[in-house]
This record gives C-alpha cells, structure tokens and sequence, in this order.
C-alpha cells in the first residue's frame, strides 16, 4: 500500500469538500440536481446527447452495442490500440464485434498511421483514447473516419477537462465521447461515467436504475474508497482487523446501471478544483523534464510535443522488465526504485499479447512491443514538493546508470546539470 512509500502515487485529490459530500449522502440524502446539472454541463460543452452511467466501461457498451445493432455484417471489426486497459476489447468481444489492434506512437498516443493501416472492409468504428491523459490532434482522424463512414469513439477516459492543443475541450469530434471518473482519471469520484452520443438518429439505451438499497452500498463503498485512497494508514490497519466496509461498487462494475447523484455531486465538486489540479501537476511535470533533460537513457515520450499528461511515464532506452503475462513480471529497476521508498507502476500490458486475444493478432506493433517493457509510472500528484520530484529523479538516473551500464564520466554530467537546474 502507499502508506509505506516516502513518495507514493497518490490517484486522487480529495479534501473536505469530498468529505462532506460523502457524509451529507450517507446521513441526509444526495445532492438532488447534481445528476441534471452534470448532464447539462456535458451536452452544452460537447454537443448530443448524455447518458450519465456507472462507469466508462458501462459507457463503452452502450456505444458497442447500438453499433452492432445497425449492421447485419457477421463479425464486423473494431479498431483499438492494443496498449490500452482490457476491459474495451473485452467488450468489443461481448458485444460480437472483433476487435483488430493497431500501433502506439512514440509520444504514448494512438498511432494514426497504424490506424489508417488497420482499418478492414469490414471496420464500423475506431476508437481512439488518449492514454494515461496524453491529447492529440484528431481532427484528421475524425475526416477520415467520416469520410470512409466508420464512427468514431473518442475515449476521453483520462482526459475529461483536458484541452486540445488548439485549447478546445478533448471530446469534441467523436460520434461517441467516452467519459469516466473512476480511479486515476482527471476527475475522479470513485466511480461513474457517461456516453457522449452525437448521432442524428434517435436511440433508447438500456440502464437499469439503483434499488434505494443499492444506492446506500454505493456510499458505504466511498467510505472504502476514502479509507483505500487517502487514509491509507487507517484504512490498513481497519483492513488488519475488522476489514473494510464491502465495496459493492466493484462487484457491479460489469452491469450497466445508471449513474450515482452522489457521483455527479463528487465530479461537480472535483471540477470546482480542476484549475490548482491542473497547475500542480504542470508544475510537477516541468520539473521532471527539467531534471531528466539530456539524460541518455531516460525521457518523458508524453512530453515530445511538449504535451500534457495526467499520469506520467519515464521511458527507459532499454528493457527493464520481463513480462511473460499480464500480472506476471520481474523487473530490477521497480525493485531498486521501490527499495528507496518510491511507489512506481508497470503500463498496460498489451492486449494482443494476451492468450484470450491471440486469435485477434495481426499486423505487428512494434512501439507497443518496445513500451510494455521499457516504461515505468512515477509519482505525478500536484501535491508532491520539489525536493520529491528531485529524489524520484536521482533514483531513476542512478537506476538506468546500474541496469543499462550508462559510462561514470556521462552519470557525473548528468549530476551537475540536474544540481545546476534545482539550484
């Protein structure tokens, strides 16, 4: 858990107004408009229609779903990347669709190249997320996939109130907008999502609504996720001995079931606070870029474009980690990094590596294939302090100079820039 690290990974933002959201839910009743105004926002800022659901995954099956209904093809294809949280493939599969995998960039963004290259005669829909919070330019894709009557599902996941770079909100092309505020998303309420549908045609989807009863185990669930999430030491020692409170949240994550009013009440309040969130973690990434600049085995890729990203990733010039499966790996430099007390997490393993997907395996992905191994997540909270992010970046440049023998006279320039550079 991260109550044992100096410098952990810290998914969420919450403080007192979370709080007394929670409580005031628990005892009085939740938040009455939260659910209208919250859909209100989310049509007036992105155009068509908002289905407000439990969660992004939930939103992923709706659009699936209403877009295997409208074709009468056997199997027809999905495109997604393959470097992307298994549960989207997973429902490409459940909704009869076959999903086809394509490439990454260099910069950790869909490759719009290998996009173009996988796309069948038989593909309906591409979708194309913006990982870990990484945003591209798409409009081309959104031409492209207009042009050759394919949708288009803009999975903003981990980007919602994240710009463009021409500085419009991300979200604005797709037929379908994925949203989700769930753990290590921008806007996190420890649950929910929504569907952005733009279509013209009008459509009934299908949400079952929460039992009152069920709605009272949703909020003992945020009581779960407090203590999960930010009181980590009570929450462990509450774990050693009584246990935690039951999180029905996870064990209905796979129905599609309406959104929350106590979700929408968090995100509303969330989104209050997104401008300091922004600013610290641009502040944080900064400052890792700065340390790390010239180092020649580690760089920032969601930083090539001098882009923005929610969770960070250090790239390391060489493997760094065996991974024969997804929960399987070994891997030195985690080892040595979490030895000096920093919390620090593997990517997404690929999905076309997966023994349930290898029948779905076609063109090669060679990005993809050099990233699972040679990416490592460090700590990218607004709250960490300059001296933190100093000590994460000594210990990544000490363990590249150890696991891919960096030259001493090379290691001792890096020291007196980055010395020169927190001076």
């Amino acid at each position: 858990m991260g109550m044992f690290y100096k410098v952990p990974i810290r998914g969420v933002t919450w403080g007192a107004p979370e709080f007394r959201a929670i409580a005031r839910a628990t005892f009085v009743g939740p938040p009455k408009d939260a659910v209208p105004e919250l859909a209100a926002y989310l049509e007036q800022q992105y155009g068509g229609r908002a289905i407000l659901v439990n969660s992004g995954r939930s939103a992923v099956e709706l659009a699936l779903r209403r877009l295997r209904r409208q074709t009468n093809q056997p199997h027809p294809s999905v495109l997604t990347p393959s470097l992307i949280c298994r549960a989207v493939p997973d429902k490409i599969v459940a909704a009869d669709l076959t999903p086809v995998f394509y490439d990454i960039s260099p910069n950790l963004s869909p490759s719009v190249e290998s996009l173009r290259h996988a796309i069948r005669p038989d593909t309906i829909a591409v979708v194309f997320p913006y990982l870990y919070g990484k945003v591209v330019p798409v409009e081309g894709v959104a031409t492209f996939c207009k042009q050759a009557g394919i949708a288009l599902i803009e999975d903003c996941a981990a980007s919602f109130l994240l710009p463009y770079p021409t500085g419009s909100l991300s979200g604005a092309h797709g037929d379908y907008v994925i949203f989700s505020f769930q753990r290590g998303k921008t806007t996190v309420a420890g649950g929910g999502g929504a569907l952005g549908d733009r279509t013209a045609t009008p459509y009934s989807y299908e949400v079952t609504n929460w039992a009152p009863g069920e709605l009272r185990k949703l909020h003992l669930s945020k009581m779960t996720f407090m203590l999960e999430e930010v009181f980590l030491r009570t929450g462990y020692l509450l774990q050693r001995t009584v246990g935690l409170p039951q999180d029905f949240f996870r064990s209905t994550m796979e129905q599609v079931r309406e959104i929350s009013p106590l979700d929408c009440g968090l995100v509303l309040t969330q989104m209050e606070k997104w401008p300091a969130i922004v600013a610290g973690r641009e502040r944080v990434l900064r400052r890792y870029a700065s340390n790390l600049a010239g180092n020649p085995h580690l760089h920032l890729p969601q930083c090539l474009d001098g882009g923005f990203a929610t969770r960070v990733f250090v790239k390391f010039s060489g493997a760094i980690s065996d991974r024969p499966r997804p929960h399987e790996w070994t891997s030195a430099v985690a080892d040595y990094m979490r030895g000096k007390g920093i919390e620090v997490h593997m990517p997404y393993f690929p999905v076309h590596r997966m023994s349930g997907f290898a029948q779905y395996s076609g063109s090669e992905l060679p990005v993809t294939d050099e990233f699972y191994q040679s990416l490592l997540e460090i700590p990218a909270q607004p709250s960490l302090q300059d001296d933190e992010i100093d000590y994460v970046c000594e210990c990544l440049i000490q363990a590249a100079a150890t696991s891919l023998e960096t030259p001493p006279a090379v290691l001792s320039r890096l020291a007196t820039h980055q010395s020169d550079e927190s001076a």
